[in-house]
């Protein structure tokens, strides 16, 4: 039972106690629910699910709906915290808990969280492989929803509709995924909305990706000049983070094709963009950006320049320890370390390895593990070839989509 405040003589107040008034139970619905999240937010999830649990008990029984809406969305909180806790078949009985609930109510504050429970449901489905019955979770929420013109439950037909493309680009359903991600496009493309315009951002990166698996590059990259025309003005991070990768993926397809000065000028033009950003995920488009610039300054056969490029990256970023940037830092001193090699430079190449051994050796995150790995193996070239011990060599240098 959830306790807060004291009478005048010691004892503990229910909260609920004396507030059968609805305008007092919403009230203290509300509280109850935001003090579930801010412990949540203190990585006490099973105190938080309480606090969920009996926000459930006291009000699930009641018929108005400003009261009802905190049930919904204590519920749908609790099957995030689930999720989070990896109990994904508890966490998706509570989202068709919802769902059975809420699902024919047509008031806004019941619907989006009927909404949300079915896309985090997708999410957990997915988590397990369960691919079928993911897409059919997407279907419903389109089936449900899409038909609605305004509000927010646009915000989350977009998303099914992004997610489901995701799948089917997951499953080689290149075609399909592609078709999906038009409907977005379609839908949505003329909205003003930023959580409207985000999907729309992803749908057509994600499409230009299927249509480089399709072998249609110049497709692709007119898809990925799309995005940087309808958005390389945008201050929203989360549209800038869209350029950013629109940008990163049309290098690739310009080195691919062998166009080595067009590629590093959209490299060099994701640094001036994004350079001085703060954000997590504008930085690791900037470290992605230089790492690839290294690439194709190599393929064309400018090796100084390359270490230079390298060199940047481990400056820049050399004593952050996010994983995204780690994994691009340790690249740089992979690719780095072989262009030494490639030199005769051992001594070099061998510090370089131990760096990357340095920074990568206590963690256990599989992308940091295989660079790790690559590391070792490398750093046993050099030390047989300096008559110290065998190995074998591995090629990592290649530019990198995201």
């Amino acid at each position: 039972m959830v306790k807060r405040g004291k009478t005048t003589n010691g004892k503990s107040t229910d909260i609920f106690e004396n507030r059968e008034g609805t305008k007092n139970l919403e009230k203290a619905g509300r509280f109850l629910v935001n003090k579930g999240v801010v412990l949540v937010k203190e990585g006490r999830n099973e105190d938080a699910m309480a606090v969920f649990d009996d926000v459930v008990s006291r009000l699930g029984y009641r018929e108005e709906i400003v009261l009802l809406e905190w049930v919904a969305k204590a519920l749908v909180n609790k099957s995030v915290v689930l999720g989070k806790e990896d109990r994904n078949k508890d966490a998706m009985t509570v989202c068709d808990n919802v769902v059975f609930r809420f699902g024919n109510h047509q008031e806004d504050v019941l619907i989006e969280p009927v909404a949300r429970a079915l896309i985090y449901k997708g999410a957990l489905l997915g988590k397990e492989g369960r691919n079928h019955e993911e897409t059919a979770v997407y279907d419903d929420l389109v089936s449900r929803f899409g038909d609605c013109k305004e509000g927010v439950l646009l915000e989350w037909v977009a998303k099914a509709l992004v997610n489901k493309g995701a799948l089917l680009g997951r499953q080689d359903r290149n075609k399909d995924a592609i078709t999906v991600y038009d409907d977005v496009i379609s839908r949505f493309g003329d909205r003003e909305e930023d959580v409207l315009l985000e999907q729309v951002a992803k749908a057509l990166v994600n499409k230009g990706v299927v249509l480089v698996k399709e072998g249609r590059n110049e497709d692709a990259m007119a898809v990925f000049d799309d995005v940087i025309f309808r958005f390389g003005d945008r201050e929203e991070v989360v549209l800038i983070e869209q350029v950013g990768k629109a940008l990163v993926n049309k290098g690739v397809v310009l080195g691919k094709e062998s166009r080595n000065k067009d590629a590093m000028a959209v490299y060099d033009d994701v640094v001036s963009r994004l350079g001085n950003r703060e954000e997590i995920v504008l930085i690791e488009r900037v470290a992605q950006a230089l790492v690839n610039k290294g690439v194709v300054l190599e393929n064309a056969g400018r090796n100084k320049e390359a270490i230079t490029v390298y060199n940047d990256v481990i400056s820049r970023f050399g004593n952050r320890d996010e994983i995204v940037l780690l994994e691009w830092i340790a690249e740089a001193l992979l690719n780095k370390g072989t262009l030494l090699r490639s030199q005769d430079r051992n001594k070099d190449a061998m510090a370089v390895y131990d760096d990357v051994i340095s920074r990568l050796g206590d963690r256990e995150e599989i992308v940091l593990l295989d660079r790790l790995t690559m590391a070792l193996a490398d750093k046993a070239v050099v030390q047989n070839k300096m008559g110290e011990a065998g190995g074998k060599h591995q090629e990592h240098h290649t530019a990198s989509a995201r």
